[in-house]
């Protein structure tokens, strides 16, 4: 297990994420926590490493990229894609 921070609009929530897990099945159990906690992800969100400068690919398994405790993940939605769209993974 390793711990990220998620980073949404500012707020930041560190969460425990399995190090074998692929980026695809990342997009969905976060998707399906925030429902549960009642917040809702457009369909077309995007995920970004920060501080990092290479792309994962949805099939992609985070520990062969060395994501580790206290990376952070920026949750893009909406306007925020076009200002990063070159930066998302």
């Amino acid at each position: 297990m390793i711990e990220v921070t998620f980073v949404l609009n500012g707020q930041k929530l560190d969460v425990l994420i399995p190090s074998k897990i692929t980026f695809q099945r990342l997009h969905e159990l976060l998707r399906e926590a925030l429902m549960q906690n009642g917040f809702m992800l457009p369909e077309n969100y995007h995920l970004r490493l920060v501080d990092k400068t290479f792309q994962i690919g949805d099939s992609d398994v985070l520990r062969d990229f060395g994501i580790s405790n206290g990376d952070r993940i920026e949750i893009l939605v909406g306007t925020e894609l076009g200002e990063k769209e070159s930066e998302t993974i």
